[in-house]
């Protein structure tokens, strides 16, 4: 039996009262997650969030019951800047001038480090719009610390960004490394 996605998804008032609920781990979790994502928006942190909660307020999107709130508030954020950084490449416009996380102040742009790591190897044979839309849905059963795991590698962080906001390290990180891999392979068997 099916369930309807309308009965699946929360009312305002609910959004509303788990967003007020979210602990203070979650909310640096939260900060640490926008942090990390600004750097590839032209909003600071804090904008990121705003915008986020309004989103996730205004009904733009449906927060599903069985989804933890940090995890959704999350993935609005990788929207936003998704969305941004497409609505860059189609006008080609560049700004120097861009959000540094370090000084919370507008710098001149460097050029960021795109070294190559497994977990982008992995995305980069991947189509990565249905990425983004498919694969945190994988791991919709594991912790949140796994979900913000993977919502850190999809959107390309580096591993000292994955780690801060997932808060997985050594052992931790290395499992949650080899998971997110085999549930990838299982799902998308030859690539997609």
């Amino acid at each position: 039996m099916t369930r309807d996605p309308v009965e699946d998804a929360l009312s305002k008032d609910e959004i509303c009262s788990a967003i007020e609920g979210l602990s203070d781990e979650e909310w640096c979790r939260l900060n640490k997650g926008s942090s990390a994502l600004a750097r590839f928006s032209s909003l600071s942190p804090e904008d990121l969030i705003q915008e986020a909660i309004v989103r996730a307020l205004d009904g733009r999107r449906k927060y599903k019951r069985d989804l933890q709130m940090i995890v959704f508030l999350m993935g609005i954020m990788k929207s936003i800047v998704s969305s941004e950084a497409k609505a860059s490449e189609r006008h080609k416009e560049i700004s120097l001038q861009v959000y540094n996380p370090g000084t919370q102040e507008e710098y001149q742009a460097g050029i960021a480090d795109e070294r190559a790591t497994p977990e982008r190897e992995t995305i980069a044979r991947l189509d990565l719009a249905k990425i983004k839309s498919e694969i945190p849905f994988l791991f919709v059963e594991d912790s949140e610390e796994v979900q913000l795991f993977v919502m850190g590698v999809v959107e390309g962080m580096t591993k000292e960004e994955v780690q801060r906001i997932s808060g997985l390290y050594g052992n931790e990180y290395d499992s949650a490394r080899r998971l997110f891999r085999r549930r990838i392979e299982k799902a998308f068997p030859g690539g997609w």
